[in-house]
């Protein structure tokens, strides 16, 4: 038998040689290895870089036997570089480290944000660099001023806080800064006040209204972007309700309305205008008939013939009760009894005919032994009429 000779081929090895590479903190160098075989360079391998252990990525060669790979050197210090070829079937594997040398040259650092004025709930992105542009973000301490709410995750920072902040990073010894502006999102409450409150028809009402959105940041709208509304007959001016003569007794809701959503409901009280807005009266009656009384347009209130026979109960319908023999009381002080009692009872409401009028509703007897002629005309007796009336002073005072 013929002898069987076999010859296998030995697969050739590879040499591959790492680079140094020296450069400041947040620089992007390349960092570089060189594959040959016999010293013939090898094209199309790729060779996979680490620094200090943790993997910075991979990259092929060229037809230089060149692989180089972009890193951004992430801190301070002497760091070791470990390039390496897998091998494959052409070709034995290889390996090589190298050394990278991080030096800061920084003079001077910058502070960029993506976003300058951002809504609550939304984020901006900072990014911090060196005097000659290198990005050392991963290498500065990031934070927002107090207050401002919100959270980092890494160099992302999320609002939470409506208002103007401080944003602060710090590399070493330097520090940069940029101003972060972060509005109120869109409202998610309305609150309005006062909640309730009471008023006459001579009077009116000013609300006012406070906004929240979701993430509890408040502020007051701008004038004309609510809108009032009411159950009365009354109308708004702005935030501030004038009530129609309609309105006296009632109770009122309030609501205000921003971009669609309703506010709680308030309530007013409305009741008819109280003081003195027309006194015209005249002292002399003779039986049951008196003088008349009018409103604010002339309008005959009480007219000369009306039946107050039943004073009593015209008075109490009205309101107010006081005693018929006011003329009965002797004594020393009779006149300045009579004074005080007068004071005292003859402020008469009267619904019905838009502000409230003021009325004397004595009859004969009583209103003659209450005042006569010459303290009708006396100043004192003018004065009792200012001070039981309130501020209101009579427009006509007659007496005969």
């Amino acid at each position: 038998m013929d002898d069987l000779a076999v010859v296998i081929d030995a697969i050739p090895s590879s040499q591959l040689v790492a680079d140094d590479v020296t450069g400041n903190v947040g620089e992007t160098v390349q960092l570089s290895a060189t594959l040959t075989s016999a010293g013939s360079p090898l094209e199309g391998k790729t060779v996979d870089f680490q620094v200090d252990g943790a993997p910075a990525g991979s990259a092929t060669t060229d037809a230089s036997g060149v692989a180089s790979l972009p890193y951004t050197i992430p801190s301070m210090g002497d760091k070791t570089i470990s390039a390496g070829f897998a091998g494959d079937a052409e070709y034995l594997a290889s390996s090589d480290d190298a050394d990278l040398t991080a030096v800061n040259n920084v003079t001077t650092i910058g502070l960029f944000l993506s976003r300058y004025t951002v809504v609550a709930g939304e984020s901006t992105v900072a990014t911090v660099v060196d005097a000659a542009g290198n990005i050392i973000t991963a290498s500065s301490l990031l934070s927002i001023q107090g207050g401002a709410g919100g959270a980092w995750a890494a160099n992302v920072y999320t609002s939470h806080n409506a208002g103007t902040w401080t944003v602060t990073a710090v590399y070493g010894a330097y520090t940069a800064t940029a101003p972060l502006t972060v509005t109120h999102a869109g409202a998610a409450a309305l609150d309005i006040s006062p909640d309730s409150a009471t008023i006459t028809t001579a009077g009116s009402q000013t609300y006012t209204a406070v906004a929240t959105d979701a993430l509890g940041n408040t502020w007051a709208p701008a004038p004309g972007d609510v809108t009032w509304s009411s159950s009365g007959a009354g109308s708004f001016a702005g935030a501030t309700y004038t009530p129609d003569a309609a309105d006296a007794g009632q109770t009122l809701d309030i609501q205000g309305s921003l971009d669609g959503l309703d506010s709680d409901v308030a309530k007013l009280t409305v009741n008819a205008a109280g003081g003195v807005d027309l006194f015209h009266r005249h002292f002399h009656a003779v039986g049951n008939r008196h003088a008349p009384a009018f409103d604010r347009a002339g309008q005959v209130l009480v007219g000369p013939d009306d039946d107050l026979g039943r004073r009593d109960a015209f008075i109490g319908d009205l309101g107010l009760r006081c005693g018929r023999q006011m003329g009965q009381r002797k004594g020393a002080h009779r006149k300045a009894q009579r004074l005080e009692r007068f004071r005292h009872c003859s402020l008469l409401p009267v619904a019905g005919i838009g502000p409230t009028v003021a009325i004397i509703a004595t009859t004969g007897k009583a209103r003659v032994r209450l005042a006569g002629r010459s303290e009708r005309r006396s100043p004192r007796f003018r004065r009792a009429l200012v001070d039981g009336f309130g501020s209101g002073r009579p427009r006509d005072f007659h007496s005969r």
